[in-house]
């Protein structure tokens, strides 16, 4: 809440005791939280005053703040700290929410005048035939097959992962995940009961050799992937690749949750099908949320869901509480039917190629030939490949210390692994500083190796 702004710098927090009695927790836990947050700078104690607000984005504690990122794991601020204390971040996908046309959004609102207060009266079901129609008819060209008898919509801030997953998966299963991927969902994953097992990927897709080791090994009930445009990598998956995944799984009886929402972010034009569609209706499903591709805090998702699973799903969405809002339904059909939807992944695409473009000619002409990057073919970032292992926590404070934030592969492992490379993000810079921030990286790692 402090990092967000909701409670802003100078505010003084509860006590202990009013603190503990309101969350229901022992004082001496509440006592431990507030040293810990004063320890790293978000509060401080004055006598007879009580626990106050720091202005964490004061460029010292900020800065300490992301250092700490990488034994803290990810906080929804961290952007905000780079952006206030003037570091340029490659460190996370996140699509930036500069470019998602909010005035065409707000416009769609209109709609809602049109069915007075009935579009705040309780959605129908999870399943909005006219949404799903509206998104199926849009998302057809990306190579998204999505039909609208099997779509389901989801709200929420990455729904599919408590809804679709803890629909299909037992808990305590093993669960493959394409790697590398966006930073610790292993904690999210384990959190959530599952056993995740991480499956590597590289320039024409997942390793299949890989993947059929890991089934016979662990006995996986699902694979979580991105065949189009790893978050962390940028890389689409060949036709024969994805013929081969559809197979090792089908063969091992092993699901496919695929993730797609970065498929309508292609640089190429090139729009292969499902892969999931390759597969029989109960092992193959697919899911899109446009926070994940448009902006952060747009919580609307569609499951493509063909088998008898659906009824389960669809319970579970219900279960959850994460069953759309009309009024957030009836305005993202409007969006869009209008053609706003198509214009501004048009207009973020362009933007988004400049962008690596940017970056990747600061990389070629400043990293050493011993590295190896391949070209982004859409999405939001790219996968540096390093000759050798790189301590990653000096990495990050070196980085940091010439203002850039970036990803060390370690943090998008499973397993830990993944010193020799680096995730670089394009999707928050623009390309003028993005190409700098790109060669100052570049002179970096070669100094380092």
């Amino acid at each position: 809440m402090v990092g967000s702004g909701a409670v802003p710098a100078g505010t003084v927090l509860p006590t202990v005791r009013q603190l503990a009695l309101h969350l229901g927790v022992s004082r001496l836990t509440a006592h431990r939280a507030y040293q810990e947050l004063q320890r790293i700078g978000i509060v401080t104690a004055k006598t007879r005053r009580g626990t106050i607000v720091c202005p964490i984005f004061e460029e010292e504690v900020g800065l300490d703040r992301l250092v700490s990122f990488l034994k803290t794991g990810p906080f929804p601020e961290f952007e905000r700290i780079c952006e206030r204390t003037n570091v340029r971040s490659m460190a996370s996908p996140v699509p930036d929410p500069r470019l998602f046309d909010s005035d065409e959004y707000l416009a769609s609102m209109g709609v809602l005048r049109d069915r007075g207060t009935w579009g705040y009266y309780y959605p129908d079901s999870v399943s909005d035939p006219v949404l799903s129609a509206a998104f199926c008819q849009f998302a057809g060209p990306f190579g998204l097959d999505f039909s609208t008898e099997h779509t389901i919509t989801m709200g929420g801030v990455q729904p599919w992962f408590p809804a679709l997953l803890g629909a299909l998966v037992p808990e305590g299963s093993t669960v493959l995940i394409q790697e590398p991927h966006t930073l610790n969902p292993t904690t999210a994953y384990t959190f959530r009961g599952f056993d995740p097992v991480g499956v590597t990927a590289g320039d024409d897709g997942l390793d299949v050799e890989h993947l059929t080791t890991q089934c016979k090994r662990f006995r996986p009930a699902a694979l979580v992937a991105q065949p189009n445009f790893g978050f962390a990598d940028g890389i689409r998956w060949t036709d024969q690749n994805r013929r081969d995944v559809a197979e090792v799984l089908q063969h091992y009886g092993v699901k496919l949750i695929e993730r797609t929402a970065l498929s309508i972010l292609a640089f190429d034009g090139e729009r292969p099908g499902l892969v999931s569609n390759l597969m029989p209706e109960d092992l193959g499903y697919a899911e899109f949320g446009f926070q994940a591709c448009l902006a952060p805090g747009l919580p609307v998702s569609f499951a493509n869901v063909r088998g008898a699973d659906r009824q389960t799903l669809v319970q579970n969405v219900a279960k959850l509480g994460l069953t759309l809002p009309k009024p957030e339904r009836l305005t993202c059909t409007e969006f869009i039917k209008r053609g706003a939807l198509g214009s501004n992944v048009q207009r973020t695409t362009r933007e988004l190629r400049t962008r690596r473009d940017a970056l990747v000619r600061a990389l070629e002409s400043s990293l050493p030939d011993s590295c190896h990057c391949a070209v982004p073919q859409g999405g939001l970032s790219a996968c540096v490949v390093l000759p050798r292992k790189l301590d990653p926590e000096d990495l990050f404070r070196r980085a940091l210390d010439k203002r850039i934030a970036v990803m060390p592969g370690r943090y998008l492992s499973s397993e830990g692994s993944g010193d020799d490379r680096v995730v670089l993000s394009y999707s928050m810079i623009r390309a003028p500083a993005l190409e700098e921030a790109g060669a100052v990286f570049g002179r970096l790692v070669r100094s380092l190796l």
